[in-house]
C-alpha cells in the first residue's frame, strides 16, 4: 500500500507564491538569500547559513518588492501597448477625411476636380492654387463662408471634386502612439 500525502491549496496569496519564484532568481544573481529557519532570519551563502543582520533583511525584502513591482508593471505596459497597437489603425482610419463636394483641404494638392463637372476656369484655378502650395506661396482665403443667420455664400473656386485631407489633431496623437509603439518595443528589446 503506497502512501498519497494528501492534495491541499496552498495557504499563501498569489503574490507569495510569485515572490517565491522572484527570490530564487535574485538568490542566483546575488549569490546570497534571506531565509526563515526556526524562526529566525538568516542569510544564506554558498550553501552556509548564518544569523542575519537588519541592514541584510531589510535590503533584501526591499529588493524582493520592488521586482515584484517592476514584474507588475511590466505587465500592464504590455497590456496597454497591445491596447495601443489595436486602437491606432482606428485613430488613424479617422484621421483621414474622404469625400466628394466643394470641401477645399488645406493643401489644394489633396482635392481632385471632377473633370466632367468643372469649368475649365475651375480646373484652371485649382490647378494655379496646387502650384502656388508647391511654391510656397498659397493663401487660402477664399472668402466663403456665413454671412449671417441663414446666410451662407458657397464660393467653390475649384469646383466640384473628391478630396482627401487630415484632422491634424488627430494625425498629431496617432504620431504620439507611433512614437510610443516604437519606444516600448524598443524597451521591451532591450529588457527581453
Amino acid at each position: 500500500m503506497n502512501f498519497q500525502p494528501p492534495e491541499y491549496d496552498d495557504p499563501r496569496d498569489e503574490e507569495d507564491r510569485m515572490n517565491d519564484g522572484i527570490r530564487a532568481a535574485l538568490a542566483d544573481k546575488l549569490g546570497f538569500s534571506i531565509e526563515e529557519r526556526g524562526g529566525c532570519p538568516v542569510i544564506v551563502e554558498d550553501g552556509e547559513a548564518k544569523p542575519a543582520d537588519l541592514e541584510h533583511r531589510v535590503l533584501w525584502d526591499e529588493v524582493v518588492s520592488l521586482t515584484a513591482e517592476a514584474d507588475s508593471l511590466r505587465a500592464v505596459n504590455a497590456e496597454l501597448l497591445e491596447a495601443l497597437e489595436r486602437a491606432l489603425p482606428l485613430m488613424e482610419a479617422e484621421a483621414v477625411i474622404n469625400g466628394y463636394g466643394y470641401y477645399r483641404p488645406a493643401n489644394p494638392n489633396d482635392f481632385h476636380p471632377d473633370h466632367e463637372s468643372c469649368s475649365e476656369d475651375e480646373i484652371a484655378a485649382h490647378k494655379a492654387a496646387c502650384e502656388a502650395y508647391d511654391a510656397g506661396t498659397y493663401n487660402d482665403n477664399y472668402g466663403g463662408g456665413w454671412a449671417g443667420p441663414g446666410l451662407h455664400i458657397l464660393k467653390a473656386p475649384w469646383g466640384i471634386g473628391s478630396y482627401t485631407d487630415t484632422i491634424p489633431e488627430l494625425e498629431a496623437q496617432c504620431q504620439k502612439a507611433r512614437a510610443a509603439i516604437a519606444s516600448a518595443r524598443k524597451q521591451d528589446n532591450h529588457h527581453g
